[in-house]
């Protein structure tokens, strides 16, 4: 029987099907013996020659696992299993993706799915057995404390983590990414408060520690006085660092400062000029975090407005602001205006374009300035192509700011940034008009553009959605020749791959994969990436 069914889905059902979907659900109608050679046969299912589980069969099967692995009876088979699944997942540390670590990711979510109990003992007396082995390397025992946490012990997990947090011999990035997964644990806990707490008063720890320890006490959410009665007197110490300072503030802010000696302490000090800007700044945004507006915004505007600031900090003010409530858009009014001021910094003015884009401002003025900065030849590129992005996260549909944007893309003159940035902010505009997909179409098959813009105008379409059958055959055409640069070749396969043409994408990214000989170059990640999007259903 369990041959037969494999016949049917060798013959009905491609990588692109979900077996959770289909079979899985199934399986538990079989008899035990056949439905573990139908997981078996389902595990040999991804194509030859191509990196393990990239489409995800082992991970329907792990789910199935994780419901019904003491039904399946079979305890070899299911250490087997989930040996065989973190081992992959994990990958010794390398991350295949390019943007974050899909694969381990995704393992962490699957030990908080685990319902089974039998499955949930075994996958636990390995993580701990790992976590607990001091020869093990640190970042895998990191790893490992912490999805153990996923698999419901947090309190041994805390302790673990707590312990490399607490080891002055291990490297500070790996005991710094331990304090902040004691925080994403969320196990409210005064004995680790005070060991977190210890370690952030310590000056003979490194500053990267100690504002992890501090942010980890934030995420806990513990309100206790005493606690924040410390933070608040590293906050008042001028001896330690200002940024240092600014961050424990914004973690008091976090805590949710109810007492109002507490909040006066923090007023006083972010209307004090004579302490540092990074104090000033945290202290105005643990008071707004703490729900008093007026008098904290209006001083975190004023150090924003300051030229005498830390160029970083009057950024980071900038970023804060434009997600602050605006609904008079007078916060906005003032972003401009120092985008607009050519005296001010570089990155100062581009951080600003960037809140503004962030911000709830859905106002044609605005967009109307913005658009004649990314027009001004006399600006620098980054600068345009900061308020360009603006204008497409600030979602104001109108076709006239489309076709401006989309001119600047076609002049060959500007800058490649300025040009890039339009065609970005064209398909976050989702305006879907047949000229735009023309205008866009064309610049994509100019061979004389360069390739990341033509890349960007077919992902332009694909956020778009185009379903015009002849568009999408002009993409397919460019993602299947193989004289066209990868990068070109990647868009376009991701973007047919999500316009109804899925099989052949992931064909045509397969091959690109294997002629990356480096697989953890950027270019081999981001093709894994669109593979994994396009494949996956987890």
């Amino acid at each position: 029987m369990a041959e037969s069914i494999s016949v049917v889905i060798n013959k009905t059902f491609s990588h692109t099907i979900s077996w959770h979907e289909t079979f899985l659900p199934a399986l538990r109608t079989l008899p035990v013996d056949q439905a573990q050679k139908l997981l078996e046969h389902i595990l040999t299912c991804d194509p030859k020659e191509i990196e393990a589980h990239v489409y995800h069969n082992h991970y329907f099967v792990m789910k199935f696992i994780g419901e019904h692995g003491e039904w399946l009876n079979n305890r070899d088979f299911l250490e087997n299993q989930i040996e065989d699944f973190f081992r992959f997942s994990w990958n010794e540390g390398k991350s295949r993706s390019f943007v974050g670590n899909k694969t381990w990711e995704r393992f962490m979510s699957w030990v908080f799915s685990v319902k089974d109990l039998c499955v949930s003992s075994m996958l636990q007396e390995k993580l701990l057995s790992i976590a607990e082995d001091v020869n093990q390397e640190g970042w895998l025992r990191s790893a490992c404390a912490e999805a153990l946490g996923n698999s419901g012990m947090k309190d041994k997990a805390m302790e673990l983590l707590l312990f490399i947090v607490e080891d002055k011999n291990r490297d500070e990035g790996l005991r710094s990414s331990c304090a902040r997964a004691v925080g994403k644990l969320g196990v409210k806990d005064k004995t680790a408060v005070e060991r977190l707490l210890t370690l952030a008063e310590d000056n003979n720890q490194g500053d990267w520690l100690r504002s992890s320890c501090a942010r980890a006490l934030g995420k806990l959410g513990i309100k206790d006085k005493t606690a924040v009665e410390r933070l608040l007197a590293f906050v008042e110490n001028k001896n330690e660092k200002g940024w240092l300072r600014g961050a424990y503030a914004e973690v008091l802010g976090k805590l949710g400062i109810e007492d109002k000696t507490v909040m006066e302490r923090l007023l006083a000090l972010a209307q004090d000029e004579n302490q540092d800007g990074w104090v000033r700044s945290g202290c105005a945004k643990a008071l707004i975090k703490s729900g008093i507006k007026e008098k904290p915004v209006e001083l975190l505007i004023l150090l924003l407005e300051d030229e005498n600031q830390d160029g970083l900090m009057r950024s980071s003010c900038a970023d804060t602001v434009g997600k602050l409530s605006d609904k008079d858009n007078k916060l906005v009014e003032r972003l401009l205006t120092l985008i607009e001021d050519e005296s001010q910094d570089s990155m100062l003015r581009r951080s600003c374009a960037e809140a503004v884009g962030n911000s709830t401002a859905k106002d044609k003025e605005a967009v109307k300035r913005l658009l004649a900065l990314a027009e001004d030849e006399s600006q620098e590129g980054a600068l345009r192509g900061a308020c360009a992005k603006a204008i497409g996260k600030l979602n104001v549909k109108d076709k006239t700011v489309v076709g401006r944007l989309l001119t600047l893309a076609e002049d060959g003159y500007p800058d490649a940034v300025v040009r890039r940035s339009c065609v970005v902010a064209v398909g976050n505009l989702y305006v879907k008009d047949k000229v735009v997909v023309k205008r866009l179409l064309t610049l994509a098959l100019d061979e004389n553009q360069e390739d990341v813009l033509r890349g960007f105008c077919a992902e332009a379409m694909e956020k778009l959605e185009v379903k015009d059958k002849a568009v999408v055959e002009r993409l397919l055409t460019l993602a299947e020749d193989r004289n066209q640069d990868t990068l070109l070749r990647r868009f376009c396969a991701k973007a047919i791959g999500s316009l109804d043409l899925k099989d052949k994408a992931v064909e045509i990214l397969i091959e690109l994969y294997f002629t990356q000989r480096e697989k953890i170059s950027d270019e081999a990640r981001l093709i894994y990436d669109a593979l994994w999007n396009l494949t996956g259903n987890s």
